[in-house]
């Protein structure tokens, strides 16, 4: 398969799992402001623009956040979340889609998302499952198990 469909075939996908991750999340909250941190290329955020989200990423990969800047047009930070710096009481919904296991101070990471959540915003995180069929399969050769890069 040439590199340029399989690339394609890879964005749909994470086009597909944003819109689905989206419907669950608008049955809780209807448009707003939204923030995911560690956005990657954007696929996720750009989904969610689409449909009438105000967004905004944070990315600590250039190469990544500079594609979701000048490819999709996003509002997407270049760095860490602390030195995003955002106000308090920002955003209704913070999105973490396999990032949390990656922070090297979740706890701090979780009080910083509280600080700049509004009140009766939403939090959806979603971390490797090790207790999952594919994890219990795999043992070592998991591909979620990356000890370099997941702190926990």
């Amino acid at each position: 398969m040439p590199e340029y469909l399989s690339q394609l075939s890879t964005e749909e996908k994470l086009v597909k799992t944003a819109q689905n991750v989206l419907r669950k999340i608008q049955k809780y909250k209807n448009k707003g402001k939204l923030l995911e941190i560690g956005c990657a290329k954007g696929f996720f955020i750009k989904t969610a623009q689409d449909i009438g989200w105000v967004v905004k990423g944070v990315e600590v990969s250039k190469g990544m956040s500079s594609f979701a800047r000048d490819v999709l047009c996003l509002d997407v930070f270049n760095g860490t979340l602390e030195e995003a710096n955002f106000l308090d009481d920002t955003f209704d919904v913070v999105v973490m889609i396999h990032t949390l296991e990656h922070m090297p101070d979740p706890l701090g990471t979780l009080k910083k998302i509280h600080r700049i959540l509004k009140k009766g915003g939403l939090v959806l995180i979603s971390v490797p499952n090790m207790n999952s069929f594919k994890a219990k399969i795999s043992k070592e050769k998991w591909t979620a198990l990356m000890p370099k890069y997941h702190l926990y």
